[in-house]
């Protein structure tokens, strides 16, 4: 497999840089400022350096920069007043469904902490047959063929600045033009299954910039609680097409375990932020919080606090991080079913296809029933095939 090189990505920035220079329009100029960031951002990751220049040099005045950041804030103030705005069924929805699953999981944890260690790394020949094959399934292999006969996917330096930082996808809103960058890139499960995830942002990035609306591409990046829905079906689709044809079983069902903590990580810290109140949330005051802050907030909402120190020790918080992931989770235990038994074309996928660039609303949640007690029936079935 041929990987992007440094040079494609330089190459890219300055084409970039002479688009933002001839663009007019203000909305496509800053989802070009945030796409130059992003490619800045690999080229750091890449070279193990940051690799920045000065504003002028992206923005061409500090001027332009200024305006550039108002909007992004703008931008996520609109995402954090979203969130304000439905917290209470937020709330409910993250505390009953850690309810519906807390002793699944605690069980899940005790009869699976001897990791089954199973052999985990391909030829390079059948790690691209594996992964092509696990996309001709879902009926999308033209998408890899489009990554692989452009190079499309880069391999970046592991770096101490960067090791939380497994992958990432870009997106070029005028060109339509998308890379995927995978972190330490090797030729085995890890590497496999971060693209499995990266290739689900690859695919909405493709469905949305098939339009190569800016406004709605930006929209969709700021203020969407839905950005990782479709990532995480991709991964839940992948371990899943793995483990059913026997290919590296035990580590993927290692895997597996170590997705469902990653998961339920993410939905007791969104379950806690739900209880910060407004103004905390407003004026973006969470980030600076404090271990024991977090505990004297949360500490009546939960029997055992163990768990919270864990995940709010040394943690920057992050309200969309949270928020995105757990809903990626919840949400796509429901849609998978649909894909497995009709592929993408599943009337409910393309529903919320629709959905996931609108404003966030209770509605699509509660007319499909994505209820606690339907997740945990699914749960349940996830758990029997680790058990196997």
């Amino acid at each position: 497999m041929v990987l992007g090189t440094e040079e494609q990505i330089q190459e890219k920035i300055n084409q970039t840089l002479a688009l933002i220079k001839e663009e007019k329009n203000n909305d496509v100029r800053i989802a070009l400022y945030n796409y130059v960031g992003n490619l800045y951002s690999a080229l750091s990751t890449i070279k193990g350096r940051k690799v920045y220049p000065n504003v002028e040099k992206i923005f061409g005045s500090k001027e332009n920069y200024k305006r550039f950041m108002k909007k992004s804030d703008f931008l996520f103030d609109i995402y954090d007043d979203r969130f304000i705005k439905y917290k209470m069924f937020h709330r409910e929805c993250f505390h009953q469904t850690l309810l519906s699953i807390e002793g699944l999981f605690v069980d899940m944890i005790n009869d699976n902490v001897e990791y089954r260690e199973g052999e985990d790394t391909f030829s390079e020949d059948d790690f691209l047959t594996v992964f092509y094959d696990f996309l001709k399934s879902l009926g999308i292999e033209n998408l890899f063929e489009q990554v692989l006969e452009k190079n499309k996917i880069y391999s970046m330096n592991r770096h101490r600045n960067f090791e939380k930082f497994n992958g990432m996808t870009l997106y070029n809103p005028v060109t339509g033009d998308s890379d995927i960058l995978i972190n330490g890139f090797g030729y085995n499960l890890e590497s496999m299954f971060t693209l499995a995830h990266e290739m689900g942002h690859y695919y909405d990035g493709f469905r949305i910039l098939d339009d190569k609306d800016s406004e709605i591409f930006l929209h969709y990046n700021y203020r969407s609680v839905y950005l990782e829905v479709i990532p995480r079906i991709f991964e839940r689709l992948f371990l899943e097409y793995l483990i059913k044809n026997n290919i590296c079983r035990d580590a993927a069902l290692d895997k597996l375990v170590d997705m469902e903590i990653n998961n339920h990580d993410y939905l007791v810290s969104a379950y806690s932020m739900s209880l910060f109140d407004d103004e905390l949330l407003k004026n973006g005051r969470y980030r600076f919080l404090k271990t024991k802050t977090i505990l004297n907030i949360v500490k009546n909402y939960f029997d055992d606090l163990k768990v919270i120190k864990r995940l709010f020790s040394n943690k920057h918080l992050r309200l969309d991080e949270e928020i995105n992931y757990t809903y990626g989770d919840i949400m796509s235990m429901f849609l998978a079913d649909g894909i497995r038994e009709e592929g993408f074309s599943n009337l409910e996928f393309k529903e919320f296809l629709r959905v996931r660039l609108e404003d966030f609303s209770p509605d699509f949640i509660e007319s499909h029933e994505y209820t606690p007690e339907r997740y945990r029936e699914k749960y349940i079935r996830e758990i029997k095939v680790l058990r196997k």
